[in-house]
């Protein structure tokens, strides 16, 4: 439903890619808190290969400066800061307050956005998508969201659908609900949007509790940070209150969700990872192509499906690409 973006905000570089690389030093700026390993956590994990792939190994000719806002917006201009004080060559993160508070901080550190489910056109973030434009900035564009159209062919019956979502004011939520909307309307759903902008996972159970009384036969969520780290949380109350949920993420069907929709997130950050590298050698953000991801992750759960009294038609399972027995 939003795009996963890739993109490079910089000035342009004038030195040539030179081999072997000379040392680095990257800035990650995340929303929650990963370690930078293979085997703790996919996203540094598939940054770390993309660097490595390209001569870069972390601790040897790669210094990794990490800050994490910990879900809380108001923190990333701070953290902005910090990184640029550390002299980072290359910042790296997955949201629009991180663009926004790491190009405030620096007009000439190159940031690579990975993975963040907005238009960078429609945010500002950007001017076009058009080869060349000003300023040499690049967009990476990705999957759209398919939650409605996924959850219609599941569920032929299916009339309306809730979507859980923060605060609308918040410019990369109103995207994603302007969206889900439109996909909706397209599709003839009934779209009943869920406010919630509770902290506590104790107050996920009132949500469900309210939704189940609604009209809906699915529900999808905006795939907020904060929402993510209740994944298991979300997926126990789905289950519980009978609504079968459209998640993004595949550890999320995983967890008991019934469908997974989304660009293969490892690989984008594979790529982001390649990305850093290159500019690192001196490769001019002008001269970086602009791609759209191949890869494609669709998870259907057949326990969950069971259990709620689904029979998932044969066209679904035939595009899935993991069936969680």
């Amino acid at each position: 439903m939003a795009a996963i973006t890739l993109a490079v905000f910089s000035a342009p570089l004038a030195v040539e890619p030179q081999s072997p690389p000379k040392p680095g030093r990257l800035g990650l700026l995340y929303d929650s808190t990963p370690a930078f390993a293979p085997d703790t956590d996919f996203i540094d994990g598939a940054i770390a290969e993309g660097l490595r792939n390209q001569g870069y190994v972390v601790g040897q000719n790669l210094v990794v400066e990490f800050r994490s806002a910990l879900t809380r917006q108001d923190r990333y201009p701070t953290l902005a800061a910090e990184l640029v004080r550390a002299g980072v060559d290359v910042i790296v993160t997955g949201t629009e307050p991180g663009v926004r508070a790491a190009r405030d901080a620096s007009r000439t550190i190159p940031i690579v956005m990975a993975g963040a489910s907005i238009d960078p056109v429609a945010a500002g973030l950007i001017a076009s998508l058009a080869p060349g434009w000003q300023h040499h900035r690049r967009y990476f564009g990705g999957p759209r969201r398919q939650a409605p159209g996924t959850a219609r062919e599941t569920l032929p019956g299916l009339r309306s659908v809730a979507a859980v979502h923060g605060d609308p004011n918040v410019p990369f939520v109103a995207q994603w609900l302007h969206a889900t909307e439109a996909a909706a309307r397209r599709l003839g759903l009934t779209l009943h949007p869920v406010l919630f902008l509770g902290q506590d996972a104790g107050h996920w159970d009132q949500v469900f509790a309210s939704v189940a009384r609604r009209p809906v036969g699915a529900v999808t969520i905006h795939e907020a940070p904060r929402f993510e780290m209740h994944h298991q949380v979300l997926a126990d109350l789905a289950l519980k209150h009978r609504l079968p949920m459209v998640f993004t993420f595949r550890n999320q069907a995983e967890a008991g969700g019934l469908m997974a929709y989304s660009a293969d997130e490892p690989e984008i950050w594979r790529r982001a990872g390649n990305l850093v590298a290159r500019i690192l050698k001196g490769a001019r953000p002008a001269d970086l192509p602009v791609e759209e991801p191949t890869l494609y992750q669709f998870a259907v759960n057949l326990r969950t499906a069971k259990a709620l009294g689904l029979t998932i038609p044969p066209s679904v399972l035939a595009r899935a690409t993991e069936l969680i027995q």
